[in-house]
């Protein structure tokens, strides 16, 4: 057979491949190899639907995704989330537990945490500061009973990276505006979407670099002229299923 062409061996060599390794019992540690001659590593550990007993989890020093969700999980704070390996963490997943707080310290070693899901969750508040330490870019607290957020709680630590909330399915009747002044400065949310909660009027969003915004399914009893002020970025606005109007 003819040699493959060096572009595709190029190719080949840089695209990543995936292999498995030991793990903490229960779990499952993918690895994922990138970069010439795999040269780069990352460890994604999928260690759902085995239930509380196992926290605090061990995982490996190169572990860059973390799956803790359909753990029957009630609590999440700072002493179960630290040790080797949760220092990288890029991604962490509490999706589908019982957690009905979060300690405000809860994520702040995580200095590396770009995505976090905590989604079909009994979460009735959410902790001042809770991002102010991790350079997130995507927070998922969907289906959860919240019913009252400041949206100075999505503060992170991003430098100005885009920031990606989603509060739909929640109780939210008040969205506490961002306060300028001394404080820290507004949070860096470019798409936020605050479908089907209990919002009657449109929350004061101003001095956000918002470009995406769902209203949908909210009983809104009116948008006056003045309701979107101050959000000169804003190119998709969704006004779905409203109830109210």
């Amino acid at each position: 057979a003819p040699p493959l062409p060096w572009p595709l061996l190029l190719l080949l060599a840089v695209s990543g491949a995936q292999t498995t390794r030991p793990c903490f019992p229960g779990c499952q540690c993918d690895v994922e190899t990138f970069g010439l001659f795999d040269s780069f590593s990352l460890t994604r550990v999928d260690c759902s639907g085995l239930g509380p007993h196992i926290m605090p989890v061990p995982i490996p020093l190169d572990t860059a995704h973390l799956d803790l969700s359909s753990n029957r999980l009630e609590t999440v704070n700072e002493s179960v989330l630290a040790g080797p390996g949760y220092t990288t963490l890029a991604g962490l997943d509490l999706s589908h537990n019982l957690l009905t707080s979060i300690s405000p310290t809860a994520f702040s070693r995580l200095r590396y945490l770009e995505s976090l899901d905590i989604s079909h969750n009994g979460l009735a508040a959410l902790p001042p500061e809770s991002f102010t330490r991790s350079p997130l870019s995507d927070v998922n607290l969907s289906h959860n009973r919240l019913r009252e957020v400041s949206v100075s709680a999505f503060t992170t630590h991003s430098q100005g990276r885009a920031l990606h909330v989603d509060l739909s399915h929640n109780l939210l009747h008040r969205l506490t505006p961002h306060s300028a002044g001394a404080g820290p400065p507004a949070p860096t949310i470019q798409s936020l979407n605050l479908a089907w909660n209990r919002l009657r009027t449109v929350p004061d969003l101003r001095d956000l670099p918002l470009r995406y915004l769902s209203l949908d399914g909210n009983p809104l009893a009116a948008v006056g002229p003045g309701a979107f002020r101050g959000l000169a970025g804003l190119t998709h606005l969704s006004l779905g299923s409203l109830q109210g109007l």
